[in-house]
């Protein structure tokens, strides 16, 4: 999915449909991160999900960071088992404590990695899984 042209979040699924990943790639914004909810909210995932930002560039502010929180929190779903947030940096992990504390709406536990194998290992995830969504998203970056 493009976020204004310039960054892009993309989602891959394994065969099962129990894990999801997100990546996030480029430089984002607020608006491009808000869309972050609607795969979360998907109604046939009843499972766990990486949001995958090490290779984004996130530009927010303070007050777009809350108007994020208040937007995300606002919205409402089935909750999911683990959400897992892989990040590079201190700022990266900032943010993602800000959204997973407001992405409680969807997940029953949440945590934040800079390593992906712990990352995996804490959700659950298998070898297979996780080739899978990998999979779904190369053959994205190959279609277009």
């Amino acid at each position: 999915m493009d976020g204004d042209g310039q960054g892009f979040i993309e989602r891959g699924v394994s065969r099962d449909q129990v894990f999801q990943l997100v990546r996030f790639r480029g430089n984002l914004q607020a608006r491009d991160i808000a869309v972050m909810a609607p795969p979360v909210s998907d109604h046939r995932l009843d499972g766990v999900t990486l949001f995958d930002v090490r290779s984004a560039r996130i530009d927010l502010s303070y007050a777009e960071g809350r108007g994020l929180s208040q937007v995300i929190g606002s919205r409402r779903s089935t909750k999911k088992r683990r959400g897992a947030y892989l990040v590079a940096d201190d700022f990266t992990y900032g943010l993602a404590r800000m959204y997973a504390g407001s992405a409680g709406v969807y997940y029953e536990e949440q945590e934040i990695f800079r390593d992906i194998e712990e990352a995996l290992a804490w959700l659950g995830v298998d070898a297979t899984q996780a080739a899978e969504a990998e999979a779904a998203l190369r053959r994205m970056d190959s279609s277009s």
